[in-house]
């Protein structure tokens, strides 16, 4: 599947706000600076949780576009090549994340504020409900409390609680090929598709008066799948005005400028979190942004030049990097400086990309292809997702 460099490029922001607000936690017992790049700094990492929400609208996107290109078309997927290329792309990285942080939690004695941050070796539980909702992506956690069994409430570190993420992502796709298959039409997924945007905020505004926000947001059933849908509504929708967008560049440069606008208004506001309608349509907002930025820069010469493919390596690593920069947070702690936020970020950001490129090239793209080539059709076995 041809790579779309726009799409990249986003992915390589996502992925480094959210290093820019994990690096933070380095510096709690450091101490921050005052002035005017301290302000910068601050206005970057303290909204990074929405580097997430792009991932969500863009992974929506790509899934869509991998179906649709498929030999059945987007409404008749091939269930068994849909799965085997979502087992060979995430388990091989996943299963070595699970074995190396058991190696390190087990060979930690310490409890600094290091090892508490990223791999947490002293104060969490790592049970048997643990480990299934890392085995079902999170789907234990609907069943388990039928039988009694809670998972801990605590975290766990920086290490296992980033898998959040995956796991509602992967909950959305364990059932989309299903849901592609019964509805049948472009204009039936629409519907489907809206629903999920416009309910998510509404449950949050819903359960406010009754939850802590926290809960309110992560606890909804809906948490995150908003933000998918936005993404497969961004191929549906660049699939329909694609070719007007391309005849008429002004129209995709008002479009890709108007998604700009609404990703720096919403990621700008100061103390989001404290605010609450932006609370309850940050993340909407980030990903309507999102939405707008990629349709329109689809058809933009801008964002294929050459110049811009340095630019986009992060994004194409952001899986790795997002499940690997806990270990370089911890490896790299003592060398960052409080003081010098932007030199320990870039620091950061170089040895997560290093990591994640050996990682990458000798660990996932070989065992995917083994795995394609074992459990898919042997036609399709070609080729990384």
């Amino acid at each position: 599947m041809k790579k779309i460099q726009v799409v990249d490029f986003m992915r390589a922001v996502g992925i480094l706000l959210v290093l820019a607000g994990h690096l933070e936690k380095s510096f709690l017992e450091k101490g921050l600076q005052e002035g005017a790049l301290d302000q910068l700094w601050f206005r970057i990492w303290s909204n990074h949780g929405f580097g997430v929400s792009m991932f969500f609208v863009i992974s929506g996107f790509l899934i869509t576009r991998l179906i649709a290109l498929g030999p059945g078309g987007l409404f008749r997927p091939d269930f068994r090549d849909f799965y085997t290329r979502r087992i060979g792309r995430l388990f091989p990285l996943l299963v070595v994340i699970c074995l190396g942080g058991s190696l390190i939690v087990a060979l930690l004695s310490g409890t600094s504020h290091r090892d508490q941050v990223t791999f947490d070796p002293g104060t969490s539980s790592f049970d048997l409900s643990f480990w299934l909702s890392i085995a079902t992506f999170g789907l234990s956690g609907y069943v388990l409390p039928y039988f009694g069994i809670h998972g801990q409430q605590t975290a766990h570190g920086l290490h296992w609680d980033v898998l959040w993420s995956l796991q509602i992502e992967e909950q959305f796709y364990l059932c989309y090929p299903l849901l592609l298959r019964f509805l049948g039409t472009p204009r039936r997924l629409t519907l489907f598709l809206l629903a999920l945007v416009v309910l998510n905020p509404l449950y949050i505004l819903l359960v406010w008066k009754t939850q802590p926000y926290q809960m309110a947001v992560v606890g909804s059933p809906l948490s995150g799948f908003h933000l998918i849908a936005l993404g497969c509504l961004l191929y549906l929708t660049s699939e329909r005005f694609g070719p007007y967008l391309s005849a008429h560049k002004d129209r995709a440069i008002l479009v890709c400028l108007s998604g700009v606008a609404l990703i720096l208004a919403a990621y700008g506001h100061y103390y989001l979190r404290t605010d609450f309608w932006w609370r309850i349509l940050g993340n909407t907002l980030i990903g309507g942004g999102t939405f707008l930025l990629l349709l329109g820069g689809f058809h933009l010469r801008f964002f294929d030049s050459g110049w811009m493919a340095p630019l986009t390596l992060p994004g194409r690593l952001s899986y790795g990097m997002y499940l690997l920069h806990s270990t370089v947070l911890f490896v790299l702690w003592p060398y960052f400086s409080g003081e010098y936020q932007f030199l320990s970020f870039g620091l950061f950001a170089a040895g997560t990309v290093l990591l994640s490129w050996v990682s990458h090239r000798y660990l996932e793209v070989p065992l995917n292809l083994s795995i394609r080539k074992a459990l898919g059709r042997p036609s399709r076995a070609r080729g990384a997702a």
